[in-house]
């Protein structure tokens, strides 16, 4: 079970290293808590990114929606159109 979740965790195996069972059951409860934490950060992050992501993809459908707005008032011989309709 320890070199299972030190090699999951990514610790890699060192110069130090448990002797006794109980010293395998801390290091492994550290390593799983490691890895719990490491989780949360990388979940945070991906959120972030999502929510720049969703941000650039509404200046985006703004600007195509006033590119087609602008199309359109070309069509109807430059008279603007109501954005309600």
């Amino acid at each position: 079970m320890y070199f299972g979740l030190t090699t999951l965790s990514t610790v890699g195996l060192g110069d130090f290293y448990p002797v006794t069972n109980f010293e395998r059951l801390v290091g492994s409860v550290f390593l799983f808590c490691g890895f719990i934490v490491m989780s949360l950060v990388t979940g945070i992050l991906l959120e972030s990114a999502d929510k720049v992501t969703e941000l650039f993809a509404e200046i985006e459908e703004q600007e195509q929606l006033d590119k087609f707005f602008a199309l359109l008032k070309a069509y109807n011989k430059n008279y603007d159109l109501d954005r309600d309709l």
